[in-house]
């Protein structure tokens, strides 16, 4: 296994170990998987650190009892956002793994409520390159919140990919806040700079600088590295300057967000992002994902039969 990893050891009620599961970081690129989430490269290589793989799922002799894999997987699964949080300071919010049909049909993994997407196309990265083995794959990928694949693959970072979710400082998800009524009221203020040599515009500097606060950022260093960080898709939502060379987003400097802070009237600007943030906490948020684990004994699980998974 390789990247952030986490193993764990099941154990029957007499201390016994019934099985063995690991987990790791998830595929670079998994075609089915990548089409479920539906999300863009540039989001995809953000996002993909809140994904995790099931790498490893075998089941020892004393655990070979009926419905004992989807037991073990599923007590596992209510336990490994908040373990991912404590070993490696983010959570994650979907599971991938692949079961070689030659070897295993994944029935437990049915069972624990995981869905088949497809398969793989038959490659493996090696020394940095795709080469082609010839080791067809079943894809199957599990949700642990409700809301993780439009949370995955949002423009915007929602609260729930922050290091708790429970007492996280954002408390507005921007990919379904109204933006629009936000960016209306902000350019309502006067641009007190002088417009001679003016390259960002002023109400989406302010914009920027809004969300990022309510984002849980306070410092400038913090303010600037947000607005480093977006992607062009929430540049473009907010109005970031375009560069006439690239084409690209640009975001505001350092110097030119200290700049538009420092010019903007604090009270007049205040109030705009008070009223309005208050005018979006009326909107339902996601709860966070469960890190609790239920006390039942292994084997009240619904599958037959007992599957391992050991990918290449």
């Amino acid at each position: 296994m390789v990247g952030e990893t986490l193993r764990y050891v099941a154990v029957d009620a007499d201390g016994e170990w019934v099985a063995l599961v690991g987990f790791a970081s998830p595929a670079l690129s998994c075609g089915p998987r990548d089409r479920f989430i539906g999300w863009s490269q540039e989001i995809q290589m953000r996002r993909l650190r809140f994904v995790a793989s099931n790498q490893r799922f075998c089941v020892l002799p004393a655990g070979r009892r009926q419905n004992a894999a989807s037991a073990v997987m599923s007590r596992t699964l209510r336990r490994l956002c908040a373990d991912w949080v404590e070993s490696w300071g983010h959570p994650v919010l979907l599971v991938e793994t692949f079961v070689d049909p030659s070897r295993h049909i994944g029935t437990c993994y049915g069972a624990s409520s995981f869905l088949r997407l497809g398969e793989t196309a038959g490659y493996g990265r090696r020394s940095g390159r795709y080469v082609a083995h010839g080791q067809i794959k079943h894809v199957y990928v599990r949700a642990l919140h409700r809301h993780s694949v439009e949370v995955l693959a949002g423009p915007f970072d929602h609260p729930l990919l922050s290091t708790n979710p429970r007492s996280s400082v954002a408390q507005i998800d921007f990919n379904t806040a109204d933006l629009s009524s936000l960016i209306t009221r902000i350019e309502t203020i006067t641009d007190p700079r002088d417009p001679r040599g003016v390259r960002h515009d002023f109400a989406s500097t302010l914009v920027l600088i809004a969300c990022a606060t309510l984002a849980g950022h306070k410092s400038l260093v913090a303010l600037s590295e947000w607005c480093d960080s977006s992607s062009q898709e929430v540049l473009s939502r907010l109005g970031a300057r375009i560069s006439p060379s690239s084409g690209l987003r640009i975001p505001p400097s350092y110097a030119t967000i200290r700049r538009a802070g420092m010019a903007v009237d604090a009270e007049e600007f205040d109030l705009i992002i008070n009223t309005w943030a208050a005018e979006q906490a009326d909107r339902r948020s996601p709860t966070p994902v469960r890190s609790d684990v239920a006390d039942s004994e292994i084997g009240d699980g619904s599958d037959d039969t007992v599957d391992t998974n050991n990918p290449d």
